[in-house]
């Protein structure tokens, strides 16, 4: 599924590359996933990444339970994508009833990996564990 979806981002982006910034997708379980990653990086000019982490329809819905920090596998796209300075890392992690619902190990990336610049889509939905300033939710409580 993220090939096509990548692979459609991609034509977006360079038919109209002023009105486009193209994210990818990868499975960071995925036996060539670093492979996969180099090549959205270097190959196509990729430089944003999305993470759909979410039980309900994400990552953790079909893997079994991990730390967005604390997992090797993870931890070689992080240390990767953070020689780009700028590199976007979108995660949409799922609401707080959800073991994906992780704001503590964003907070830690984003304190381990200053040059990534780290998104949180839908935050404005549901919320890091009810803190709200206006429609942006704050990262504030979870720094480490």
């Amino acid at each position: 599924m993220y090939g096509f979806q990548n692979y459609y981002s991609w034509q977006a982006a360079k038919a109209a590359p002023d009105r486009f910034a193209p994210a990818f997708s990868v499975d960071p379980f995925a036996s060539e996933a670093e492979k996969i990653v180099k090549r959205h990086v270097e190959d196509l000019g990729f430089r944003a990444l999305k993470l759909e982490v979410s039980q309900a329809g994400g990552l953790m819905g079909y893997h079994l339970p991990f730390d967005l920090a604390e997992d090797d596998r993870l931890g070689k796209i992080w240390d990767y994508l953070s020689s780009y300075p700028g590199f976007a890392v979108a995660v949409d992690y799922g609401d707080s009833s959800q073991v994906s619902h992780q704001p503590r190990s964003l907070a830690r990336l984003a304190k381990r990996y200053p040059d990534l610049d780290f998104v949180l889509p839908k935050a404005w939905q549901v919320g890091l564990a009810g803190k709200r300033t206006g429609s942006f939710c704050s990262f504030a409580e979870y720094q480490l």
